[in-house]
């Protein structure tokens, strides 16, 4: 029961969204033939995810990958473009209150 409860923690709404809703649109695509060739792009889309999330949850190298599936690959494409978000819309690296992003850096190091 505790693990029934699991999938519906907030940090796995997105996997658990996932699965459902692949669940759903091949039991759609079953049940209805016809819709085959419309739902084809969002059975493939909500299928991947779910592997996706299913990967992530069985991999043990990233804890962050594994407590937040799928969710977390946002994070990273998000940290990937940090410096240019930053650059236009926010301030620079030596303008951080209290610290700056470079000494939270080496704190954060050592």
């Amino acid at each position: 029961m505790n693990n029934l409860l699991l999938a519906f923690a907030p940090r796995f709404l997105v996997y658990s969204a996932s699965v459902a809703i692949s669940v759903g649109l091949l039991l759609l695509a079953w049940a209805q033939p016809q819709l085959l060739p419309v739902l084809v792009v969002f059975i493939a889309v909500f299928v991947s995810l779910a592997v996706l999330g299913t990967v992530d949850l069985l991999q043990t190298k990233h804890a962050v990958l594994r407590n937040y599936p799928i969710s977390a690959h946002l994070r990273f494409m998000l940290e990937t473009i940090r410096p240019e978000m930053r650059q236009y819309f926010f301030e620079d690296e030596k303008q951080g209150m209290p610290f700056s992003r470079d000494k939270r850096a080496v704190i954060y190091q050592r």
